[in-house]
């Protein structure tokens, strides 16, 4: 009887350390893929957050230049008041988007976490399942 239970307490240690092995590479995998989605992600926030810097710097450059040296304020301040409209209508659409308040911090945390929400449980997962295979070769060793 006890030849068998140790039989049984070997088979459960090699699938444990089968388990833990498989677990391992799964977790290194996912970490890899998840670390180059966020590189990626971070280079497009990049050219986003860049684009609508530049926008933002060729409005007021159209405007100054309109208001002070081709024309007058009297021309220029309809133009003002769409211009400021277009930005609130922006902000507006990444609000229904991504439910956040636009400011540029919030840009990259809304793409990456919309992004890659899904993996990032996926991973927590895997480390969770780690974690009890640990302890559970600590009580069968």
């Amino acid at each position: 009887m006890v030849t068998n239970l140790r039989i049984i307490s070997k088979r459960q240690q090699i699938l444990v350390e089968k388990t833990l092995l498989h677990l391992r590479n799964r977790g290194v995998s996912q970490q890899q893929t998840l670390s180059a989605k966020e590189a990626r992600h971070r280079k497009r926030v990049s050219y986003f957050l860049n684009g609508y810097l530049a926008l933002l710097t060729g409005q007021v450059a159209m405007m100054q230049i309109g208001t002070y040296h081709m024309y007058s304020w009297d021309v220029f301040e309809p133009l003002a008041c769409m211009l400021g409209l277009f930005d609130a209508i922006l902000a507006y659409a990444f609000f229904l988007a991504t439910a956040r308040p636009f400011s540029f911090s919030a840009v990259p945390r809304a793409y990456l976490h919309d992004k890659d929400g899904i993996l990032k449980d996926s991973l927590h997962e895997t480390q969770d399942l780690i974690e009890y295979f640990q302890q559970k070769r600590v009580l069968l060793f």
